[in-house]
């Protein structure tokens, strides 16, 4: 299947200003994803939706396509990614599958993308998203549901390093990923037949605070 990668990019964010242009490790922070998306090798196009001509410029110099602005009716703190997506979907040439790849998600790496497009191909889906699992004592944690609210973590118990355990498959907001003509039919990532890609905890890190921010650095800085 021919896949687009799609990084969504709004202006606007309360906790930290500027967020998608603010440096990372000395680069944008949607920058990031631009250039993992790019790097990967998978996708036939990489495209940036924003409302912002200074988001657009940036990312079209990393090598990303901006085919248009996104309607700030469509930017504001309430839209959703599922409103941005079925936008864009009808203005572009439409591809079999895509990937929404959060610009918030700065530490995944090539091997990530392609290991979930490996598996998803594989198991023939047509929906997959990226979780962080988290492992606790069983007596740590709260009796939770499953996933029938998609958007509430999932508790398995399972043994690990001979302990009993307790597993939380939390959403990190990496990676999304479904087949075209299945979004546009349920205007969602999940359903009962979506699998998961497993992610480490450190790859994990979701930008929503500047907690998370620091954390992001602390990270990159390890690595160098």
């Amino acid at each position: 299947m021919t896949c687009i990668g799609v990084i969504p990019a709004r202006a606007g964010s309360k906790r930290i200003p500027g967020k998608n242009l603010r440096n990372l490790g000395g680069i944008p922070l949607i920058g990031w994803s631009i250039q993992v998306a790019l790097d990967s090798g998978l996708f036939s196009d990489v495209l940036v939706s924003t409302d912002s001509a200074e988001i657009a410029e940036v990312a079209e110099g990393f090598g990303a396509s901006v085919p248009f602005l996104r309607p700030k009716v469509l930017a504001g703190d309430s839209s959703s990614s599922a409103e941005m997506m079925i936008h864009l979907l009808g203005r572009v040439p439409l591809e079999q599958k895509f990937a929404l790849l959060q610009p918030t998600s700065p530490l995944r790496e090539v091997r990530h993308l392609s290991a979930a497009m490996d598996l998803i191909d594989s198991s023939q889906a047509e929906s997959l998203v990226s979780i962080a699992l988290k492992r606790y004592p069983v007596s740590h944690l709260l009796p939770c549901s499953g996933l029938e609210n998609t958007d509430q973590p999932r508790r398995n118990d399972v043994t690990f390093n001979g302990i009993k355990q307790s597993a939380l498959r939390l959403l990190n907001g990496a990676i999304y990923v479904s087949t075209t003509e299945r979004f546009l039919r349920t205007e969602t990532f999940f359903d009962s037949e979506t699998i998961f890609f497993e992610m480490d905890q450190m790859r994990s890190v979701d930008i929503d605070d500047e907690d998370d921010w620091m954390l992001a650095e602390a990270v990159l800085a390890a690595r160098i």
